[in-house]
């Protein structure tokens, strides 16, 4: 109970988690004390054998991120990483009395690497661990909001990397963006017969380059 005490686990309101999840999260943060988060493997819970999301690495010159290969967390079982889920993350309080909590302005995606980046940046280790798992609803709570999704998605990679590289890193990540990014997720909203969404994709273009946080609700 002591050591629970001593972290907090911070879930999602639409995951089942696996009745040992939590206990293999401190297993791996109390054998490595430079581990300050630990993460769960997220699947599907429309499909739970299929792994959705397994911890990322992020290429800082390149300015992507690389999903972990779900083959080589399988025969690790535990692994450093530059970011999991906040799905679904055990975290120290220590920690987070340190650098801060879930920075407000991204409200939601791209929150958990904001924090991820942020651990990191104090000099310690983020990990991901295999035998920790939940099955996600992903989107189940935001999906039937209109141009949620898009807005936040687009305009918070913006607000992300603005805020962690130097200018002239921005404006590289700028030039891959408008030349990939953006024109990917318009066609998908097209492809998804979105059209209306594409005012919120602008709209978090907008308000990402110019970092107005609050733009959706109003």
């Amino acid at each position: 109970a002591d050591k629970k005490s001593s972290y907090i686990w911070l879930i999602d309101n639409d995951i089942i988690a696996d009745p040992k999840a939590l206990i293999e999260l401190l297993r791996i943060a109390e054998n490595n004390k430079k581990i300050k988060i630990v993460g769960s493997v997220n699947y599907y819970f429309d499909n739970p054998e299929k792994i959705s999301f397994c911890g990322s690495i992020i290429d800082w010159r390149l300015l992507k991120f690389k999903q972990i290969d779900k083959k080589i967390l399988q025969e690790f079982n535990s692994l450093i990483v530059d970011e999991v889920s906040g799905s679904s993350l055990l975290v120290k309080k220590k920690t987070l009395q340190k650098i801060g909590l879930f920075d407000p302005d991204y409200f939601c995606y791209y929150n958990d690497t904001d924090l991820c980046i942020r651990v990191s940046k104090a000099g310690y280790k983020i990990s991901i661990t295999l035998n920790s798992k939940i099955w996600h609803k992903v989107s189940n709570s935001t999906r039937n909001i209109s141009g949620f999704n898009n807005y936040f998605l687009t305009r918070n990679i913006i607000l992300l990397f603005k805020k962690h590289v130097k200018l002239l890193k921005y404006f590289y990540f700028l030039y891959g963006f408008f030349l990939y990014y953006l024109p990917k997720r318009v066609l998908k909203t097209l492809i998804n017969r979105k059209v209306h969404d594409l005012n919120y994709i602008f709209k978090g273009l907008r308000d990402g380059l110019f970092s107005n946080p609050q733009s959706f609700f109003n």
